[in-house]
């Protein structure tokens, strides 16, 4: 016993426990921004497989960036790949020069932040996100005291947007208009 002890702040800690062990056990560096992380994001990075999604559909993710890697172009401009990694999973994301250039003080290590990107697949199936807008999920908010309408065709159609939105949280209140009902 040496007769003190160091207590390292929660954030320390869990990138302690994620360097020395692989993972995290006391907790998640995300576990504040969950709710948010729902509510922002499309889909969680596991569920997007080729099997769902086409190349080049846009999606919108909240994550944590990690291991970032700046390259020159051929043209000398600089662009970034990072991987971005949510409560399960993680994937690489590719940020070109002309949008590297407008949130290049949103990609860092350990920024968490939603982005707007499409989603492509390399020639192993392996998930590129390729990214076109960077928002800092400290300075997203909800819109409050909004009605958000929808109008679909079928009672089918109808279904399918009812299991959609049962496993969704949201503050605003949701009208769906259907058609054949009129």
């Amino acid at each position: 016993d040496f007769g003190f002890e160091v207590d390292f702040d929660k954030k320390e800690k869990l990138i302690a426990e994620k360097e020395l062990t692989g993972i995290y056990f006391s907790g998640h560096p995300l576990d504040e921004y969950k709710q948010k992380m729902k509510a922002f994001s499309s889909f969680e990075i596991m569920d997007i497989t080729e099997d769902k999604f086409k190349d080049g559909k846009e999606i919108a993710i909240c994550g944590m960036i990690t291991c970032i890697n700046r390259k020159k172009t051929q043209k000398g401009d600089i662009m970034a790949t990072a991987i971005i990694e949510d409560f399960h999973s993680s994937c690489e994301m590719v940020v070109f020069s002309n949008v590297l250039s407008r949130y290049e003080n949103l990609i860092c290590e350990g920024k968490v932040v939603v982005i707007n990107a499409s989603v492509s697949f390399d020639y192993n199936d392996k998930l590129n996100l390729i990214v076109k807008n960077v928002f800092d999920i400290e300075n997203v908010s909800y819109p409050k005291n909004t009605t958000v309408y929808i109008k679909i065709k079928t009672d089918k159609e109808f279904d399918k947007v009812k299991n959609f939105i049962s496993t969704k949280k949201g503050v605003n209140k949701l009208v769906i208009f259907v058609e054949d009902k009129n």
